[in-house]
């Protein structure tokens, strides 16, 4: 189930719980309902905002493996970001402009309030080093109303490239690679079907754009351009 940030202590424990959290969901049939041109870019130790109605309604990175790539969503604004963030050298920490580019994307993503949702890719090593990194990182994310959802880390081998679309994040994260050992896995399952499917989830991340401009930061800011969404209708 689900982890509560505010319902878990740090250390082992906070990692255990992430490493029981089941794998990341992702889209289905996003080759043929995601233009990746659509998605906004996001590099080493930048993050990204977004929303719906954007330009860029989707966010991506590649090149994971000692890094985290990590998405947070507000159901209730439907703002949503992206964040690869690097730790600092062989230390255990997060690297300073992976903690600013953190901070400021939360910041923007929490506005208009309402619990958030995050769902963790990477690092894909494992070792104290990543599990260190990985509860620095959760050690921030506390100061947030935050729930993280799925936790592909370590021996669980997430995506080294994938994105997140705003208005489609219950759907799943979007896939941008398809490994040879993930495809023996689903051939192994079920067949040409289960492969057929994986492939279906897969969307050439090479062709994402890159926005052309910065805030502080954000690689791309799409909150600044259609405003932050309407407040949700009082119930009752």
């Amino acid at each position: 189930m689900p982890v509560r940030l505010d319902d878990i202590e740090g250390g082992k424990e906070r990692i255990a719980a992430f490493v029981d959290l089941p794998k990341a969901a992702y889209m289905p049939d996003a080759k043929t309902r995601i233009d990746p041109q659509t998605a906004a870019a996001v590099g080493m130790e930048w993050a990204a905002v977004t929303g719906p109605d954007a330009r860029y309604p989707a966010l991506g990175t590649e090149n994971l493996a000692t890094c985290m790539g990590l998405a947070v969503h507000n159901p209730r604004t439907k703002a949503t970001g992206l964040a690869h963030l690097a730790q600092d050298g062989a230390s255990t920490e997060i690297g300073e402009e992976s903690r600013l580019s953190l901070i400021t994307m939360m910041d923007r993503v929490a506005q208009g309030g309402g619990p958030l949702e995050v769902r963790m890719v990477g690092p894909n090593v494992g070792g104290y080093l990543a599990a260190e990194f990985v509860d620095n990182v959760a050690e921030i994310l506390e100061d947030y109303d935050v729930t993280v959802l799925s936790a592909d880390l370590g021996d669980k081998a997430g995506m080294s490239a994938f994105a997140v679309h705003a208005g489609m994040w219950d759907q799943g994260l979007i896939r941008g690679k398809v490994t040879m050992s993930e495809i023996m896995s689903a051939n192994a399952e079920g067949g040409k079907d289960a492969v057929a499917k994986l492939h279906a989830e897969c969307v050439n991340l090479e062709k994402m754009s890159a926005p052309g401009r910065s805030s502080g930061h954000l690689a791309y800011d799409g909150l600044s351009e259609t405003g932050p969404a309407p407040e949700p209708p009082a119930i009752g």
